[in-house]
This record gives structure tokens, sequence and C-alpha cells, in this order.
């Protein structure tokens, strides 16, 4: 896959003001057609942007037939045309270009924003009889804040909407704790991809849990269970700060997990390790255990 332009959009105005842009806003009558205000300045801008996107990405094309995408900055926090990149290959825009660049593939949000359910929803564009039976716009995430909730996020996005990708932005930077529920969701996603495989037409769904989707998944199991009721209980979670560290042990090189806070240090070693030493040496995954925690 190959991104032909990277969050494109205009700032301090919704569009180009040149006398080449002047010209081409006259000859095409776009105050007539769309009005004057900044977002059927954006519309206008939206369009020329797309149109030269289409230029570089028949000239990639030529060279590399790959799937092409654009990816665009949101228009979030009640901002208007001009305060954010504008024009660029925006929900509201979406229609403006695919007539542009309609050798692009993807239109794709970078989310970094709160409301990730309705940025997801806004580019998981399913069939429709007008688009001739191709799906308008299928969702793929090139960049997403990196946090504890990633993991969640990614199997939302699979799960609701089909997504093709999902990418944590600066993942390699991250901590363990941000990381680790990224890691957790792709090793249940592989599991889950592996067995999608094997059944045709499998439907699919998501949840992320705010009050929305408790009600939804209340429905789900009155209907596909035999319960007669669904007790909902909110509660809260006291969690120790939490970090990974690497140590040289007796057994080997042993990564463990330690944590902190409320006066209470913990350290663990991790499974998998304990593991591999437990296979290489022949011993128990128990004496694994006791030779590696020496150096704790």
């Amino acid at each position: 896959m190959m991104q032909i332009e990277n969050e494109i959009g205009m700032l301090e105005s919704a569009r180009d003001h040149s006398p080449l842009a002047e010209k081409a806003y006259k000859k095409e009558r776009w105050e007539e057609r769309y009005g004057t205000d900044e977002y059927a300045d954006e519309k206008f801008m939206a369009l020329s942007y797309a149109r030269y996107v289409e230029h570089l990405a028949k000239a990639a094309r030529e060279l590399h037939d790959m799937p092409l995408y654009v990816n665009a900055a949101m228009n979030s926090r009640g901002r208007r045309p001009g305060e954010y990149p504008s024009a660029g290959p925006l929900a509201h825009l979406i229609d403006f270009w695919h007539e542009g660049a309609p050798s692009i593939d993807l239109l794709a949000p970078d989310i970094y924003d709160s409301g990730f359910k309705s940025w997801c929803a806004q580019y998981a564009m399913p069939l429709r009889p007008q688009d001739g039976g191709k799906v308008k716009n299928r969702l793929f995430i090139p960049e997403s804040r990196c946090c504890e909730n990633s993991g969640v996020r990614a199997l939302y996005a699979f799960g609701e909407h089909q997504a093709l990708g999902f990418s944590p932005f600066a993942i390699d930077q991250a901590s363990t704790k941000e990381t680790e529920s990224v890691t957790q969701a792709y090793n249940l996603l592989r599991q889950i991809f592996n067995y999608q495989l094997s059944i045709v037409n499998l439907k699919t769904w998501g949840l992320l849990f705010d009050q929305e989707d408790a009600d939804r998944l209340a429905r789900v199991m009155m209907k596909h269970t035999s319960t007669l009721g669904i007790r909902r209980v909110s509660c809260s979670r006291y969690v120790l700060d939490r970090r990974m560290e690497t140590a040289d042990t007796p057994a080997g090189t042993v990564r463990f997990k330690k944590a902190e806070g409320m006066g209470v240090t913990r350290s663990k070693a991790e499974f998998d390790d304990l593991a591999r030493i437990a296979r290489e040496k022949g011993i128990s995954l128990r004496e694994a255990r006791k030779l590696s925690e020496k150096e704790i």
C-alpha cells in the first residue's frame, strides 16, 4: 500500500486565493453552485487537491500497481475551515475527493481526538446502490493516538467495521503500559482471523463500552441467549504503575513486569521467557521461575 499524501490541507484559510486559483474558481462558477461561505471555499479546495493527487496517483500506478491511500487530519474540537487542515480527505468532503481522485482506493482518518467511534463510522462507508455495487470507502486507520485503549480500539475497528488496518502512532516509542493492550489485542485478532477464514460471509460486530453500547450488548445477549435478565454493575479499578525491565539471571535473559504504587513494589517474570528457559534447560516452569527470580 502506498501513501500519496500525508494530511494534505489548508491552514489559515479555507482555500487558495492566488491568481491561478481565483481564475479556476470563477471558471467553474463556484459561487453560483455552492455559495460564498467558508464551507463552499473548502469544497472548491478539496476538489482541487483531489485533482492534484490524482496526477500523483496515476504516476505512482505506472511504477507500482498497488493500493493507494491519502490520510486526513480530523476537523475536530469545533474548529472551522482554515482552523484545521482544511479540504483534505475529510468525511464530509468525500464526494469531492472521489470525483477528483478516482484512482485513490482509500481515504483514511488519523484519529488522535476523542470520539473514536464517530470517526470510524464516518469513514466506514458501506455498499450503496448508487456506488455501482462497490464499497464507497473501506475503513483504514494509518495513525491513531497510542494509549492504553489502543488495543480495545483495534478490536472495535476490526469487529464493527472490518477495518483493513489499525496503526497506533509511534508505538516504538510508547511505554509498556500503552503497548501491552495492543500486543494482547493483536494476539487475539490473529486467532479470530484464522477462524474467520474458515467461514463464508461471517458477520462481525464490535463494541466500545459506553452507555450506547451497553444497551446494544444487552439486546444482543437477550436475542442470542436464553437468559431472562442481565445484571449491570458499574465499578472502578485501582492499578499500580507498571513498566517492563530486562535482567540477566542465572537462567538467562528474562523480562520482568515491575509494578509500584500505594506503598507496594512487585516484580513478575514474563511467562514466555520462563517457558523458553524451561524448554532450553529441560526444567520445570517452577524451577525456571526460581532461577530467574534470584536476580530480582
